[in-house]
């Protein structure tokens, strides 16, 4: 069974996160440290454990990039999220919106991959949901036009404009129509650069009209 970390002092929890911006990065989180701090419980002692879950400590102690980036009022919600999407990812991986589950689920959920008595469970669903209340959750990832990413060739956006002209003049066949569209291509990053020259010339042969030789 799987240990899953939590604490009591979810109140002291939230406040050691939230005060990061403003408090100077340690060289090494401690009890001692903590104390220092003013986190003198004994029960203060178990944020450390559920800190090095979520990624912002290293084993040993000392902080991660993941604290650093915490130190950024603006995206500290965003990358507390992702900090807990990745600690509680089979959770996640069950439910999509975990954050957004009742008590009875999360509980259910955390008695079956825990060995923990019912009021560890209770600190466990209660230490998640202390961390979620701060959290944001919104993915905003905007999707470029054009992406590929491959070995030796950079990524590339496109978007286009093209004049078509009929092919055949007559009577029907007077229109100047101006058409705008954005490509998405999507390709894997397991393939030789002849593949993905190949692509890109036939894009622009048969989607753009450009034969081999025009500039």
């Amino acid at each position: 069974m799987t240990k899953i970390s939590s604490t009591q002092n979810t109140g002291n929890l939230v406040k050691f996160i939230q005060e990061i911006p403003s408090r100077g990065v340690p060289d090494k989180l401690t009890g001692k440290e903590l104390a220092s701090l003013g986190y003198t419980s004994s029960n203060d002692k178990t944020i450390i454990p559920v800190l090095k879950s979520l990624d912002i400590l290293n084993s040993n102690g000392t902080p991660t990039e993941s604290f650093q980036k915490l130190r950024d009022k603006s995206k500290a919600p965003s990358i507390l999220g992702s900090c807990i999407k990745s600690a509680y990812s089979e959770l996640y991986k069950l439910y999509p919106d975990a954050h957004k589950q009742s008590v009875d689920v999360l509980s259910n959920y955390f008695s079956q991959h825990s060995s923990a008595g019912a009021a560890t469970i209770r600190n466990i669903v209660k230490t998640f949901n202390a961390l979620c209340k701060i959290a944001s959750f919104e993915d905003v990832t905007p999707t470029p036009t054009v992406q590929t990413q491959a070995p030796n060739l950079p990524q590339s956006r496109a978007s286009a404009e093209v004049n078509l002209q009929p092919r055949r003049q007559g009577p029907k066949a007077n229109f100047d129509q101006k058409i705008h569209f954005n490509i998405q291509v999507h390709i894997p990053g397991d393939q030789t650069p002849e593949v993905y020259e190949s692509i890109f010339k036939n894009l622009g042969k048969y989607v753009l009209g450009i034969n081999e030789g025009e500039e």
